[in-house]
């Protein structure tokens, strides 16, 4: 009975903890993805990869977050050498 309970509080907790991830995370989602809108329309990299993986059959939205990751990579690149965007 009681390893029931605790077995149900258990539940409980992370389904709070799930759904408080999930409203935390979501402006962030957004804000990457009008960023990415944005750098395909103005960005040749970012512009050709997009275009490569959606002739290669990728959904849009799909293709959208591979370059979404790709930037992050790149930024995250850039701040741990400590170097600028080089569009080479």
């Amino acid at each position: 009975m009681i390893r029931d309970l605790l077995a149900r509080k258990r539940q409980l907790n992370e389904a709070r903890t799930q759904e408080f991830n999930h409203q935390h995370k979501t402006p962030i989602r957004t804000a990457l993805y009008i960023a990415m809108l944005c750098a395909i329309q103005h960005n040749l990299v970012m512009r050709n990869f997009y275009q490569k993986l959606v002739a290669q059959g990728k959904y849009k939205k799909v293709a959208i977050t591979a370059c979404i990751r790709k930037m992050n990579a790149i930024l995250i690149t850039m701040v741990r050498n400590n170097q600028e965007w080089q569009a080479d």
